[in-house]
This record gives C-alpha cells, sequence and structure tokens, in this order.
C-alpha cells in the first residue's frame, strides 16, 4: 500500500493591514455611523438595504425590483422582502407591468419624505465628519479613486 503524502506550503500572510482590510474597515465603520445616526433620529423600522433602496428610488423615481437587485448586489428574492416591508409601511408603491407582468417597478409614495428628510440629515452629519478628517485635496483625491474602482470593477 502506497501513501502519499502532499506537502503544502503555506506562507504566512496577514491581511490586516491590506487595501481590502482597510476598506472592509472603512465600510463597516460608515454602516456603524449610518446606523447609529439613523436610530437616534427614531429610524428604527428599516434596515440599511430599506435605506439603500430608498436612495435608488429617490435618484432615478422608477425602478424595476431587477435594476433594484442589480444596484445594491442584492439577489431578487432578497430585493422582494425589502420591497415588501417597505410598501406594508408605506413608504413604496409596486406597479405591475402593463406589457410583462413578470416585471414590477418601485417608486416612492409621500411617506418615504420623511424618510429622505432624515437621510439627508444624516448625510449631513457624515459629510461634516469626513471634512474634518480629510482636506478639500484629499476629499477631491478620494471621490476621484472612489469613482475609478466603482467604474471600472466590472471590467
Amino acid at each position: 500500500m502506497l501513501n502519499f503524502y502532499v506537502v503544502i506550503e503555506v506562507k504566512e500572510r496577514k491581511l490586516e493591514n491590506t487595501l481590502y482590510s482597510d476598506v472592509a474597515r472603512l465600510y463597516h465603520k460608515n454602516r456603524c455611523f449610518m446606523d447609529v445616526q439613523l436610530r437616534e433620529r427614531g429610524l428604527t423600522e428599516l434596515g440599511f438595504s430599506h435605506i439603500r433602496i430608498i436612495i435608488l428610488l429617490h435618484i432615478f423615481e422608477v425602478l424595476s425590483m431587477k435594476e433594484i437587485a442589480e444596484k445594491i448586489s442584492k439577489d431578487k428574492s432578497t430585493v422582494t422582502s425589502l420591497a415588501d416591508k417597505l410598501e406594508r409601511k408605506g413608504y413604496i408603491k409596486k406597479i405591475v407591468s402593463q406589457k410583462d407582468r413578470r416585471i414590477t417597478y418601485l417608486m416612492l409614495e409621500e411617506k418615504s419624505k420623511e424618510i429622505l428628510n432624515i437621510i439627508f440629515e444624516v448625510s449631513d452629519v457624515f459629510q461634516n465628519k469626513v471634512e474634518k478628517i480629510l482636506d478639500t485635496d484629499e476629499r477631491k483625491m478620494f471621490i476621484k479613486i472612489m469613482s475609478k474602482l466603482i467604474k471600472n470593477w466590472e471590467k
């Protein structure tokens, strides 16, 4: 009987000071900051993904569930669940396409303006915090780099 041993050399690698870990930490800090800010303003019933949908609909006015799924990087079933809750709470309206009943569009209801005002307020607090950390040139460079990464990520 032959015994085969595979020797795998594993180089010790650290993730603590990599671009990946820095971006992950910044994302986590931002989400925690936003959650605290929203909760302090009484917005406790909706999560981060719900807020992202409301922001998208504010920007684009009407989007299909598929478009939202692509823009927030969630699967369609998750978006359906998120949209159902937003509809139950009166923040959005679902519209089934007349041409293709498989397509459902979402748009904001009047009630969503309450949340948008809170989101704008929190956005201002976030902007002020960043302005205290980064000077004007650093902010411009940061935006330029982030825009380039986002634009070219899927290439």
